[in-house]
This record gives structure tokens, C-alpha cells and sequence, in this order.
């Protein structure tokens, strides 16, 4: 990494609260990109020149200030930064004064650029990742070989292992977002990515191999707080297997209510396959009995789902509802006759309870 005026910038306004004395910062043209005095900004430094062209430490004393037109007396150090030179950092003054200052703020320098270094590599492989994800979760569909290939070169990643994904949804991502990565840390477990994906959804695939998930996603929703809650999805292999545990992990959150705030995927198997019954299917046998339910309006429909909830149980039924068992009884014969379907027959009520997954209420 050579030092830029952006990068000069930035290192400066880090060391500046702690180095009292003037200091410039050259790339590695001799050419000053950063400066505690402005007025030398875009300046060529003769002195930078030879400490790049010579690899070595220069002290500009009055015995040899004539040598380097427009310098000024001070030391100027070589930069490196992993074993190339990066540029120059001159200290304004009388040698012997600022020699100890000079020897920090070089050593200052070649840490906060090693520093930047990592902070932008992080932000850059991060940045692959988001749009890796954003790839693999594509409503039109994947290309499982390119995504692939693209972790394996471009991530230096291998996702041909089994991996589940849990999808943490959150009002409070924005502020909360890295106490994800505290938990992780925490229970010592090796993601194989932890990405925010949209405003209020972060996605984090664990290898299947990590025990307890549903102590994993109770951790996070109380480090996170607020409206949080984790759809956990089944163990899939590879990119496809990825990719079916998070739409899985999503299908687990659209299925609970509000207040749950860990859900699996394996508890929802029949809303699932309710929910992957084609429209046209679905419409050719239920659309008339869900218009008909429908119709008879918001206490009977909850009254259906509470009766199917408690197993055909009229006592529990009615307690939960706060009716009288005998409204109860009224409510379900009403929905037998003006719908066609008994609830109380099984065949019946199966068929009720996939209509049910297709009304909101």
C-alpha cells in the first residue's frame, strides 16, 4: 500500500492530537499529499526524493540544507509497509530535537497504514460477500457452478459443505448489527458469513456440524433486542442446500406470529408443503370453500383455527376463545353448513386447515 493524499489525510488527522511537531507525509514521487502546514501541500519534497531513491534515513542539517531546494531542516524516514516502500515522513525542526519524535512517528505511521490496510481488505471482502449473497438469494434463480467457482477464487472459500442458515430479522440491525459477530465470538463458532442482506435482515450460515442452533438464535435475539426474531432453516448441502435454508428460514418467520422469536423451519412441514401447492391447483380445489369461509367473516375464521390448533377440543376451544361452549358448537355448525366442510371430520378439517394457510387474518 503507497501512501496517497487520502490515505496521508487520514493518517494525519490520526497522529496529529499526539505529535507536536510539524509533519509531512510524501508518496513515493517525493510529492507532500499530506501536511500539518497546508501550504506545502502538492509541494515536491527533494529530500523524500533521495530518501526513496537512496532506501535509507536523511537528516537535513545547515551543513547540507543547500543540497534540497525548498526543504527545510528536520529528518525524514522511509516508509514501509509489508517490506515495500510506501513513501516518506519528515519532522520539521533541529535534528537532534525531534530525532526520538521522528523514529515514533515513522514507527506511528507504518501502523496506522497497516492499520487502514486491514480495515479496507475487511471492508473490500466484505463487500464480495454481500455481493455473493445477493447472487445466491436471486429470485430468478442461481448458477450454481459460477457461485461456486467465484467463493473458491475470488472468497477463497469452500461451500461444498452442509450448512444451515438462520435468518435474523430485526428493527434494530442498523445500531446492533455487530453484537451478531459478539455472539458468534462468544459461543466460539467459525461462520462461514455473517452479511447484512437488507435493511432489517442479517444471514448467517453455520456449519452443520455446530450443536444447539436454537441456543445460538436465542442468544442473539437477547443481545440484540427490540423486535428481534430468528427463522433457523434445515441443514442443506452446498450452494443449493444454502439456498433452500434461508427461503426455508424466511417460510419459518412468515408462518409464526409476532411474538415468536425463534422459529425452525421443521416445525412449519405442512404449512410448507401447503404453501408450495401452485395457485391454479390450489384455486381448482379450494377457492370456493375459502370464499365461502370468508364470507361468514373474522370470528369464525378464528374460531376454525383455534378449534384445529387444540385438536378438535371443544372445552380448550371455547376457554381460549372466552365463549360459551355452546357458541362454540353454534360456530363450527355454521361453518359445516354455509361452507361444506365439517370441521370435525378429519378429512374435512385437513382440507380447512390449508385453506386457513392462505387467508390473513
Amino acid at each position: 500500500m503507497k501512501i496517497t493524499e487520502d490515505l496521508g489525510n487520514e493518517i494525519i488527522q490520526r497522529l496529529a492530537p499526539y505529535i507536536h511537531v510539524p509533519m509531512n507525509l510524501m508518496d513515493p514521487e517525493g510529492r507532500i499529499v499530506a501536511s500539518s502546514d497546508s501550504s506545502r501541500v502538492r509541494q515536491v519534497h527533494q529530500g523524500a526524493i533521495y530518501v526513496m531513491q537512496h532506501q535509507q534515513d536523511l537528516i537535513i542539517g545547515d551543513e547540507n540544507i543547500n543540497e534540497f531546494p525548498g526543504a527545510k531542516k528536520g529528518v525524514n524516514l522511509p516508509i514501509r509497509h509489508r517490506d515495500e516502500l510506501a513513501g516518506v515522513v519528515g519532522l520539521t525542526g533541529d535534528p537532534e530535537a525531534i530525532m526520538q519524535a521522528a523514529g515514533m512517528t515513522k514507527a506511528s505511521v507504518e501502523i496506522a497504514l497497516e492499520q487502514i490496510y486491514i480495515q479496507r481488505q475487511t471492508f473490500y471482502k466484505e463487500r464480495q460477500w454481500e455481493n455473493w449473497l445477493q447472487q445466491l438469494l436471486h429470485p430468478a434463480g442461481i448458477n450454481e457452478e459460477f457461485l461456486t467457482q467465484e467463493a473458491r477464487y475470488t472468497l477463497d472459500t469452500n461451500v461444498t459443505g452442509e450448512w444451515r442458515v438462520f435468518l435474523v430479522y430485526s428493527d434494530r440491525l442498523a445500531e446492533k448489527n455487530d453484537q451478531i459477530k459478539v455472539v458468534v465470538d462468544q459461543l466460539a463458532l467459525q461462520p462461514l458469513f455473517t452479511i447484512q442482506y437488507r435493511e432489517k435482515e442479517y444471514v448467517v450460515a453455520l456449519s452443520a456440524a455446530e450443536q444447539a442452533p436454537v441456543t445460538f438464535a436465542e442468544k442473539l435475539v437477547q443481545r440484540i433486542g427490540g423486535k428481534t426474531r430468528v427463522g433457523i432453516g434445515e441443514i442443506g448441502s452446498g450452494i443449493n442446500g444454502l439456498r433452500k435454508s434461508y427461503f426455508q428460514a424466511k417460510q419459518a418467520l412468515q408462518f409464526s406470529d409476532l411474538a415468536t422469536t425463534v422459529t425452525l423451519s421443521s416445525d412449519w412441514e405442512l404449512e410448507r408443503m401447503v404453501d408450495a401447492i401452485p395457485d391454479e391447483k390450489y384455486d381448482s380445489i379450494a377457492s370456493l370453500y375459502q370464499q365461502k369461509l370468508q364470507a361468514l367473516g373474522t370470528p369464525y375464521i378464528q374460531t376454525l383455527k383455534q378449534f384445529l390448533e387444540n385438536n378438535f377440543k371443544v372445552k380448550e376451544t371455547a376457554e381460549s376463545l372466552h365463549i360459551h361452549r355452546n357458541t362454540l358448537n353454534y360456530r363450527l355448525g355454521q361453518i359445516t353448513e354455509k361452507v361444506g366442510l365439517n370441521p370435525q371430520l378429519f378429512k374435512d378439517a385437513s382440507l380447512l386447515y390449508m385453506i386457513l394457510q392462505r387467508i390473513e387474518t
